[in-house]
Protein backbone atom coordinates (compact mmCIF):
# COMPACT_ATOMS: atom_id res chain seq x y z
CA UNK A 1 0.00 0.00 0.00
CA UNK A 2 1.61 3.08 -1.24
CA UNK A 3 2.38 5.76 1.47
CA UNK A 4 0.10 8.28 1.62
CA UNK A 5 1.75 11.92 2.59
CA UNK A 6 -0.94 14.48 4.08
CA UNK A 7 0.07 17.98 4.39
CA UNK A 8 -1.26 18.93 7.58
CA UNK A 9 -0.80 22.73 8.91
CA UNK A 10 0.76 22.52 12.19
CA UNK A 11 1.84 26.46 13.19
CA UNK A 12 1.23 27.58 16.17
CA UNK A 13 0.30 30.92 15.58
CA UNK A 14 -2.63 32.13 17.46
CA UNK A 15 -5.99 32.60 15.95
CA UNK A 16 -7.04 36.67 15.88
CA UNK A 17 -8.81 37.85 18.52
CA UNK A 18 -11.69 38.78 17.83
CA UNK A 19 -11.47 42.80 17.92
CA UNK A 20 -13.19 44.22 20.94
CA UNK A 21 -15.46 46.77 20.86
CA UNK A 22 -14.75 50.40 20.26
CA UNK A 23 -15.21 52.10 23.96
CA UNK A 24 -15.83 55.83 24.42
CA UNK A 25 -13.05 58.21 23.76
CA UNK A 26 -10.93 59.95 26.35
CA UNK A 27 -11.76 63.51 27.03
CA UNK A 28 -8.89 65.79 26.61
CA UNK A 29 -7.87 67.20 29.93
CA UNK A 30 -8.71 70.97 30.61
CA UNK A 31 -6.07 73.62 30.02
CA UNK A 32 -4.97 76.07 33.22
CA UNK A 33 -6.89 79.38 32.59
CA UNK A 34 -3.92 80.72 33.78
CA UNK A 35 -1.09 79.85 31.68
CA UNK A 36 -2.53 77.16 29.00
CA UNK A 37 -0.73 74.28 30.83
CA UNK A 38 -2.95 70.31 30.84
CA UNK A 39 -5.15 70.50 34.49
CA UNK A 40 -3.74 67.72 36.49
CA UNK A 41 -5.25 67.82 40.37
CA UNK A 42 -6.09 70.76 42.31
CA UNK A 43 -3.43 72.85 41.59
CA UNK A 44 -1.59 73.58 37.86
CA UNK A 45 1.86 72.07 37.99
CA UNK A 46 3.31 74.51 35.71
CA UNK A 47 2.44 77.82 37.57
CA UNK A 48 0.55 76.54 40.69
CA UNK A 49 -2.59 78.47 40.52
CA UNK A 50 -5.28 76.73 42.77
CA UNK A 51 -8.45 75.44 39.91
CA UNK A 52 -11.58 76.84 40.97
CA UNK A 53 -14.63 75.22 39.61
CA UNK A 54 -17.10 77.21 40.99
CA UNK A 55 -17.85 81.50 40.35
CA UNK A 56 -16.19 83.34 42.95
CA UNK A 57 -17.46 84.75 46.01
CA UNK A 58 -17.12 86.93 49.11
CA UNK A 59 -16.51 83.93 51.05
CA UNK A 60 -13.85 82.11 48.80
CA UNK A 61 -12.08 85.77 48.64
CA UNK A 62 -11.93 86.05 52.40
CA UNK A 63 -10.88 81.94 52.87
CA UNK A 64 -7.64 83.03 50.20
CA UNK A 65 -6.73 86.52 51.89
CA UNK A 66 -6.41 84.13 55.10
CA UNK A 67 -4.66 81.64 54.01
CA UNK A 68 -2.02 83.88 52.21
CA UNK A 69 -1.81 86.32 55.00
CA UNK A 70 -2.09 84.40 58.29
CA UNK A 71 -0.93 80.57 57.23
CA UNK A 72 1.65 79.69 59.58
CA UNK A 73 3.46 77.35 57.49
CA UNK A 74 3.73 80.03 54.91
CA UNK A 75 2.84 83.57 54.16
CA UNK A 76 3.15 87.12 55.86
CA UNK A 77 3.12 85.91 59.02
CA UNK A 78 5.14 82.82 58.74
CA UNK A 79 7.78 85.09 57.71
CA UNK A 80 7.31 87.72 60.13
CA UNK A 81 7.96 85.17 62.86
CA UNK A 82 10.94 83.75 60.98
CA UNK A 83 12.55 87.42 60.88
CA UNK A 84 12.34 88.03 64.30
CA UNK A 85 14.07 84.67 65.48
CA UNK A 86 16.77 84.49 62.26
CA UNK A 87 16.16 87.23 59.70
CA UNK A 88 19.91 86.55 58.28
CA UNK A 89 18.87 83.13 58.05
CA UNK A 90 15.78 83.60 56.12
CA UNK A 91 17.17 86.21 53.59
CA UNK A 92 20.19 83.01 53.39
CA UNK A 93 17.98 80.21 52.53
CA UNK A 94 15.53 82.39 50.30
CA UNK A 95 18.80 83.23 48.46
CA UNK A 96 19.97 79.59 48.53
CA UNK A 97 16.89 78.63 46.74
CA UNK A 98 14.31 77.67 49.73
CA UNK A 99 11.72 80.70 48.24
CA UNK A 100 8.36 78.43 48.63
CA UNK A 101 7.69 79.35 52.00
CA UNK A 102 8.60 82.86 52.62
CA UNK A 103 7.16 85.76 51.62
CA UNK A 104 8.64 87.54 48.54
CA UNK A 105 10.83 90.06 50.02
CA UNK A 106 9.99 92.79 47.76
CA UNK A 107 6.31 92.08 48.67
CA UNK A 108 6.98 91.90 52.19
CA UNK A 109 8.75 95.28 51.93
CA UNK A 110 5.63 97.10 50.29
CA UNK A 111 3.13 95.43 52.87
CA UNK A 112 5.48 96.41 55.31
CA UNK A 113 5.57 100.02 54.44
CA UNK A 114 1.78 100.04 54.22
CA UNK A 115 1.15 98.87 57.45
CA UNK A 116 3.02 101.79 58.93
CA UNK A 117 1.66 103.60 56.96
CA UNK A 118 -1.90 103.34 58.26
CA UNK A 119 -0.47 102.98 61.95
CA UNK A 120 1.15 106.70 61.25
CA UNK A 121 -2.75 108.22 61.28
CA UNK A 122 -2.74 106.96 64.74
CA UNK A 123 -0.53 110.29 65.78
CA UNK A 124 -0.03 112.00 62.12
CA UNK A 125 -1.58 115.24 64.30
CA UNK A 126 0.94 114.83 66.81
CA UNK A 127 3.71 115.14 64.93
CA UNK A 128 2.18 117.98 62.95
CA UNK A 129 1.74 119.63 66.46
CA UNK A 130 4.94 119.46 67.07
CA UNK A 131 6.78 120.46 63.76
CA UNK A 132 4.36 123.54 64.33
CA UNK A 133 6.47 124.13 67.07
CA UNK A 134 10.12 124.21 64.95
CA UNK A 135 11.87 126.99 63.05
CA UNK A 136 12.38 125.54 59.19
CA UNK A 137 16.27 126.07 58.86
CA UNK A 138 15.56 126.23 54.75
CA UNK A 139 13.15 129.27 55.23
CA UNK A 140 15.58 130.59 57.30
CA UNK A 141 18.76 129.95 55.50
CA UNK A 142 17.09 131.18 51.85
CA UNK A 143 16.51 134.73 53.85
CA UNK A 144 14.20 137.37 51.30
CA UNK A 145 11.72 139.17 52.20
CA UNK A 146 9.46 138.65 55.31
CA UNK A 147 6.82 138.05 52.71
CA UNK A 148 8.71 135.11 50.51
CA UNK A 149 9.29 133.77 53.61
CA UNK A 150 5.70 133.46 54.60
CA UNK A 151 5.10 131.98 51.23
CA UNK A 152 7.73 129.72 51.96
CA UNK A 153 6.72 128.73 54.68
CA UNK A 154 3.05 128.17 54.06
CA UNK A 155 4.51 125.41 50.69
CA UNK A 156 6.40 123.69 53.72
CA UNK A 157 3.51 123.46 56.00
CA UNK A 158 4.08 120.64 58.25
CA UNK A 159 0.34 119.21 57.33
CA UNK A 160 1.42 119.38 53.82
CA UNK A 161 4.64 117.33 54.13
CA UNK A 162 3.29 115.03 56.43
CA UNK A 163 1.16 114.49 53.03
CA UNK A 164 3.95 114.30 50.93
CA UNK A 165 5.73 111.62 52.88
CA UNK A 166 2.94 109.64 53.43
CA UNK A 167 2.88 109.79 49.37
CA UNK A 168 6.37 108.77 48.99
CA UNK A 169 7.04 107.26 52.05
CA UNK A 170 7.63 103.61 50.24
CA UNK A 171 9.72 105.31 47.56
CA UNK A 172 12.14 107.06 49.73
CA UNK A 173 12.68 103.82 51.94
CA UNK A 174 13.49 101.92 48.31
CA UNK A 175 15.83 105.13 47.50
CA UNK A 176 17.65 104.27 51.27
CA UNK A 177 18.10 100.60 50.20
CA UNK A 178 19.71 101.04 46.91
CA UNK A 179 22.87 102.60 48.63
CA UNK A 180 22.16 100.30 51.61
CA UNK A 181 23.25 97.22 49.33
CA UNK A 182 25.58 98.84 47.37
CA UNK A 183 28.08 99.47 50.45
CA UNK A 184 27.28 95.80 51.84
CA UNK A 185 28.07 94.73 48.44
CA UNK A 186 31.23 96.86 48.14
CA UNK A 187 31.85 95.45 52.06
CA UNK A 188 31.39 92.12 51.86
CA UNK A 189 32.73 91.49 47.61
CA UNK A 190 35.66 89.69 48.77
CA UNK A 191 35.09 87.81 52.06
CA UNK A 192 32.79 84.86 53.75
CA UNK A 193 29.89 83.84 51.62
CA UNK A 194 30.21 86.07 48.50
CA UNK A 195 27.11 87.63 47.05
CA UNK A 196 25.97 89.52 44.12
CA UNK A 197 24.10 92.52 44.04
CA UNK A 198 20.69 91.19 43.51
CA UNK A 199 21.23 88.60 46.65
CA UNK A 200 22.16 91.54 48.77
CA UNK A 201 19.42 93.64 48.02
CA UNK A 202 17.09 90.32 49.06
CA UNK A 203 18.69 91.00 52.77
CA UNK A 204 18.50 94.91 52.58
CA UNK A 205 14.51 94.10 51.56
CA UNK A 206 13.96 91.87 54.38
CA UNK A 207 15.61 93.52 57.12
CA UNK A 208 14.50 97.01 55.77
CA UNK A 209 11.09 95.98 55.21
CA UNK A 210 11.09 94.07 59.14
CA UNK A 211 12.50 97.56 61.01
CA UNK A 212 9.69 99.20 59.04
CA UNK A 213 7.50 97.42 60.25
CA UNK A 214 8.71 97.08 63.90
CA UNK A 215 9.18 100.62 64.21
CA UNK A 216 6.05 101.37 62.80
CA UNK A 217 4.10 99.89 65.16
CA UNK A 218 6.35 101.06 68.48
CA UNK A 219 5.93 104.35 67.23
CA UNK A 220 2.36 105.35 68.64
CA UNK A 221 4.16 104.38 72.11
CA UNK A 222 7.59 106.15 71.23
CA UNK A 223 4.88 109.33 70.60
CA UNK A 224 3.58 109.25 74.01
CA UNK A 225 7.34 110.34 74.84
CA UNK A 226 8.75 112.62 72.34
CA UNK A 227 8.69 112.94 68.48
CA UNK A 228 12.65 112.36 68.75
CA UNK A 229 11.77 109.23 70.46
CA UNK A 230 9.99 107.65 68.11
CA UNK A 231 13.26 108.65 65.71
CA UNK A 232 15.58 106.98 68.10
CA UNK A 233 13.26 103.95 67.86
CA UNK A 234 14.00 103.42 64.40
CA UNK A 235 17.67 103.88 64.15
CA UNK A 236 17.91 101.33 67.12
CA UNK A 237 15.90 99.11 65.50
CA UNK A 238 17.55 99.50 62.38
CA UNK A 239 21.23 98.65 64.01
CA UNK A 240 19.84 95.87 65.89
CA UNK A 241 17.82 93.60 63.40
CA UNK A 242 20.27 94.36 60.41
CA UNK A 243 23.35 93.55 62.93
CA UNK A 244 21.93 90.69 63.92
CA UNK A 245 20.89 89.59 60.24
CA UNK A 246 24.20 90.10 59.34
CA UNK A 247 25.57 87.40 61.71
CA UNK A 248 22.96 84.73 59.92
CA UNK A 249 23.25 86.11 56.30
CA UNK A 250 27.22 86.60 56.26
CA UNK A 251 29.16 84.60 58.37
CA UNK A 252 29.10 84.90 62.83
CA UNK A 253 31.78 87.39 63.22
CA UNK A 254 31.59 90.72 64.98
CA UNK A 255 33.12 92.62 61.35
CA UNK A 256 29.71 91.59 59.70
CA UNK A 257 27.95 93.34 62.32
CA UNK A 258 30.02 96.33 62.46
CA UNK A 259 29.86 96.34 58.76
CA UNK A 260 26.51 96.50 58.31
CA UNK A 261 26.15 99.36 60.45
CA UNK A 262 28.48 101.36 58.96
CA UNK A 263 26.47 100.69 55.68
CA UNK A 264 23.44 101.54 57.75
CA UNK A 265 24.88 105.05 58.33
CA UNK A 266 26.50 105.63 55.05
CA UNK A 267 23.08 104.45 53.29
CA UNK A 268 21.33 107.48 55.36
CA UNK A 269 23.82 110.14 55.07
CA UNK A 270 23.68 109.69 51.10
CA UNK A 271 20.16 109.84 51.46
CA UNK A 272 19.74 112.66 53.70
CA UNK A 273 22.61 115.04 51.54
CA UNK A 274 20.62 114.20 48.53
CA UNK A 275 17.10 115.10 49.87
CA UNK A 276 18.65 118.03 51.74
CA UNK A 277 20.38 119.41 48.26
CA UNK A 278 16.96 118.59 46.35
CA UNK A 279 15.27 120.45 49.44
CA UNK A 280 17.29 123.48 48.91
CA UNK A 281 16.86 123.65 45.26
CA UNK A 282 13.65 123.65 45.27
CA UNK A 283 13.22 125.96 48.05
CA UNK A 284 15.53 128.41 46.16
CA UNK A 285 13.80 128.16 42.99
CA UNK A 286 10.50 129.10 44.62
CA UNK A 287 11.78 131.99 46.29
CA UNK A 288 13.06 133.18 43.04
CA UNK A 289 10.21 132.56 41.47
CA UNK A 290 8.30 134.69 44.81
CA UNK A 291 10.88 137.29 43.69
CA UNK A 292 10.00 137.69 40.41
Amino acid sequence: MPDEHLDVDISLEPAPAPSAAPGPEKAAPEPCLNCGADRVGAYCHACGQHFLDQRLTLRWLIKEFVARFFKLERGFLYTFRKLFTDPGGVARRYVEGQRRQYFNPLTYFILSAAISLLVMALYEQQVVETLNTMDNPIVESLGGTESNQEELRALMDPTTVINTLKQTYTIMMMLVCIPFALLLRFFFGGQGRRYNLAETFIFVLYTTGHVILIAGLLAPFAMMISIWASQAVTFLAYFVICGYAALGFYGRRFQSVLLTIIAILGAWMAFLIAAGIAGFIYGFVTALQSAG
